[in-house]
C-alpha cells in the first residue's frame, strides 16, 4: 500500500511539474532518469518492507506453528491420557459387572433374588403371623398351669404356687388348678369331673388329690352307725338314717344291685364298664369329651343300676372313673371300729376317772397310749404315700380336661387342654391340621412349604422360637423327672420299712402276736383288744 501512495504521489509530482515548469528535452530525460531512480528507489524500499514484513509474517508464522505443534504435543498427551483412562474404566466396569454377579449370587444363597423388587416372600418377619404364636403361646402357659393341682386357684388361696409378693402371683396363681376349679371339681356334676356324694367326705375338696386323701382318713367303719342295746352281751342295732359315709356304705352306693350268677359274667353287663377300666381310654386322647354321647351307649360306657352307680357319661367321667379303680379310693380302708377306738382312747386317757392306778393300769395306759399314735401315724404315712401315685395319675387325667383359654382381643379361642396343646406345639411344624389347600393366606400353607421359601432373617427368627419351645420341653422333662423321683423315693421307703430293725429282739412273728394280745396294731393294719398282759 505505501509503494503504490508513492509512485501514485510521484506521478502526480510529475504532471504537475511538466504542465507548470516546460523544460525542454534534456531536463525530460533527467527527469525520468530522476523518476526511474525515484521509482527504483520506491521499489527497493517496498520490497525491503514486503520482505520484512514478510520475515516478520514467516516468524510470526513460526511461532504460530510452534505454538500449534505444542498444541499437538498436548493434545497427544490428553488423547493418550484419555485412552488410558478409557481402558482403567472398561476395567472398573468389568470389575463392577462381576461385582454385581458376585452379589445376585449371594442373594440367591441367602434367599433373595436382587436382581429384582423385593416380594412379600422375602419378608424378614416370622414365617407365621405374631397372633398365631402369642394364641399357642398363652394357651400352652394357661393350659400347663391350669393343669396342676394343690396350689392356686380360685379356691385355694392359702396354698398358692409362689407367695403373693412375687410380682407374677397374679397370673400364675390366678391359672392353677382351672382344670378342676373351671367348672369347680367341689360340686357334684353328671357332666363333668367332679366329687361323688356316693364315694367322697365332706367337706369337699378343690382338687381329686386332696379329696382322696382326706377319703382315707375320715371313711370310717359301718359301727359308727351303730348303738348297743345291751353293752354287755355286745348286741348292737344299725341306724338306717345315720348320715355318715362309712366304708360298707361306700362300696354298697358303687355297687347298689348285686348282679345274679348269669349277669355277672354277661356282655351286656360288663360292656358298660370297659372303658372306665381301659388305660387307653384315660391316657390316650389329648381332650376328654364332657358332652354325653347318647348313640352307642354300650361304648361309651354309661352305666346302669346293675353295674355302676358312678356316672360314666361322658369321657372325662369314664377317665375320671378309671382313677377311683386304679387308685383303690374305691374300695376304702378298713379303718377300727367304734368300739375298738372308744376303748383303747378310754384307756389311754383314763376315762374312767382311776386315780390310784396300779401298775399293770399304768403299763395299760402307756401301751393304749403307744398303740394309738402308732396307728395315727401309720394311717397318716400311708395316706402320705399312698397321694404320691394317686396324684401322677390325676396330673395324667388333668392334662386332658378341657380349658377355656384366656380370651385375645375380641377372639374366643375353642376349649383346650395342656396335652393338646403340647401335641400341637411339638407337630404342626411337621403337618398342620390346620392348614387349606384352597387360597394363598401364608397362615394356611404348610410350615415345611413356608420355610423352603422364607428369607434368611425369618428362618432365624423361627430357630429363635424353637428354641425357646425346646426349653419348655427341657422344663417338663425336668418336672417329669421330679415325678419319678419323689415316686421311685416313696417306693424306696416302703421297701426300708421291711427291714426296719426289731427293737426288741425277739422274733416279728412273736412280738406281733404279744402286741396284738396288748391292744398293738397288727400287721395288716386291725388292732387288738386292750386287756393286759
Amino acid at each position: 500500500m505505501q509503494f503504490k501512495f508513492h509512485f501514485l504521489l510521484l506521478c502526480i509530482l510529475s504532471f504537475v511539474s511538466s504542465a507548470v515548469f516546460p523544460q525542454n528535452s534534456n531536463d525530460s530525460g533527467l527527469a525520468t532518469e530522476a523518476y526511474q531512480v525515484q521509482e527504483n528507489q520506491l521499489l527497493t524500499q517496498e520490497n525491503q518492507l514486503t520482505t520484512q514484513g514478510l520475515s516478520q509474517a514467516n516468524t510470526q508464522l513460526g511461532q504460530t506453528n510452534t505454538q500449534l505443534g505444542q498444541t499437538n504435543t498436548q493434545l497427544g498427551q490428553a488423547n493418550t491420557q484419555l485412552g488410558e483412562a478409557n481402558s482403567q474404566l472398561t476395567q472398573t466396569n468389568d470389575q463392577l459387572k462381576k461385582l454385581v454377579s458376585y452379589f445376585v449370587n449371594l442373594g440367591k444363597y441367602l434367599g433373595y433374588d436382587i436382581s429384582q423388587y423385593a416380594s412379600p416372600s422375602y419378608s424378614q418377619t416370622l414365617l407365621t403371623t405374631p397372633t398365631k404364636y402369642q394364641q399357642l403361646e398363652t394357651s400352652l402357659l394357661s393350659n400347663y398351669l391350669g393343669s396342676l393341682m394343690g396350689g392356686g386357684g380360685n379356691n385355694q388361696s392359702s396354698n398358692p404356687l409362689v407367695p403373693d409378693s412375687i410380682p407374677q402371683s397374679t397370673i400364675i396363681n390366678g391359672y392353677a388348678n382351672q382344670a378342676f376349679t373351671n367348672p369347680s371339681y367341689a360340686s357334684p356334676s353328671q357332666q363333668t369331673v367332679s366329687v361323688s356324694d356316693l364315694v367322697d367326705q365332706q367337706t369337699y375338696q378343690a382338687d381329686p388329690v386332696s379329696q382322696s386323701v382326706l377319703n382315707i382318713l375320715a371313711t370310717p367303719s359301718y359301727s359308727y352307725c351303730t348303738y348297743y342295746t345291751n353293752a354287755n352281751s355286745g348286741n348292737s342295732t344299725t341306724n338306717s338314717n345315720c348320715p355318715i359315709l362309712f366304708r360298707e356304705k361306700v362300696m354298697a352306693g358303687i355297687i347298689p344291685q348285686l348282679p345274679n350268677a348269669e349277669d355277672v359274667f354277661s356282655t351286656a353287663y360288663n360292656t358298660p364298664l370297659v372303658p372306665q377300666l381301659n388305660s387307653d381310654v384315660f391316657i390316650v386322647p389329648l381332650l376328654y369329651s364332657t358332652t354325653n354321647n347318647n348313640s352307642n351307649n354300650s361304648q361309651s360306657g354309661s352305666t346302669n343300676a346293675l353295674n355302676s352307680s358312678l356316672p360314666a357319661s361322658t369321657q372325662a367321667q369314664q377317665a375320671a372313673n378309671f382313677v377311683r379303680y386304679a387308685a383303690g379310693t374305691l374300695n376304702p380302708l378298713t379303718l377300727p371300729s367304734q368300739k375298738t377306738y372308744d376303748s383303747l382312747v378310754s384307756t389311754a386317757m383314763n376315762y374312767a376317772g382311776v386315780t390310784n392306778m396300779t401298775s399293770t393300769q399304768v403299763r395299760a395306759q402307756l401301751k393304749a397310749q403307744v398303740t394309738l399314735s402308732n396307728y395315727l401315724i401309720q394311717l397318716r404315712t400311708y395316706a402320705a404315700q399312698t397321694s404320691v401315685g394317686i396324684s401322677n395319675l390325676y396330673y395324667i387325667l388333668s392334662k386332658r380336661l378341657p380349658q377355656t383359654p384366656p380370651q385375645q382381643g375380641n377372639s374366643q379361642s375353642p376349649p383346650s387342654s395342656a396335652a393338646l396343646s403340647e401335641f400341637n406345639m411339638a407337630t404342626w411344624r411337621l403337618f398342620n391340621t390346620n392348614s387349606s389347600n384352597s387360597g394363598n393366606n401364608a397362615t394356611q400353607q404348610q410350615w415345611l412349604d413356608m420355610i423352603n421359601n422364607g428369607s434368611s432373617v425369618s428362618v432365624q427368627k423361627e430357630m429363635a422360637i424353637l428354641l425357646a419351645e425346646i426349653n419348655y420341653q427341657l422344663y417338663l422333662t425336668r418336672q417329669q423327672n421330679e415325678r419319678m423321683l419323689l415316686t421311685q423315693s416313696i417306693i424306696l421307703l416302703q421297701n426300708a420299712q421291711t427291714i426296719r430293725p426289731n427293737s426288741e429282739l425277739v422274733p416279728e412273728s412273736a412280738a406281733q402276736n404279744n402286741w396284738g394280745a396288748t391292744g398293738g396294731t397288727y400287721s395288716n393294719g386291725s388292732t387288738g383288744g386292750t386287756a393286759g398282759p
